[in-house]
């Protein structure tokens, strides 16, 4: 099992909008997002899950671009948001599968920042 996120849509200037969902890797639908993370100290909020939450600017805006492009909502796999950060023990096993996680998405996609 992994959790994905549903980016909500919105327009251009809209507060990003997020939910975390459950799902079985193998039945999952889903683009999986690789981008530079840039600086930790540049950060921007969204919303995950109702309250705001911290992201790198760099997520931020690749966000707003997937939305804009793809305009209804979007499941992605997202590393920073799908992965506990904080908690090593699982980061080291969601680490082990991320060759699985970008083998099994419909589309991959790479942000190297605007």
């Amino acid at each position: 099992e992994i959790l994905l996120v549903k980016l909500q849509p919105g327009r251009w200037t809209d507060p990003i909008v997020c939910e975390l969902t459950n799902a079985q890797l193998d039945f999952a639908k889903y683009q999986a997002l690789s981008y530079v993370w840039g600086s930790p100290r540049a950060t921007r909020s969204i919303r995950l899950d109702g309250p705001t939450y911290p992201v790198t600017s760099n997520l931020e805006s690749e966000l707003r671009h997937q939305r804009e492009r793809f305009g209804d909502e979007l499941v992605l796999w997202v590393d920073a948001l799908c992965i506990n950060q904080e908690d090593v023990e699982e980061r080291t096993q969601q680490v082990q599968l991320m060759g699985l996680m970008y083998d099994k998405c419909t589309e991959g996609i790479v942000y190297l920042g605007d």
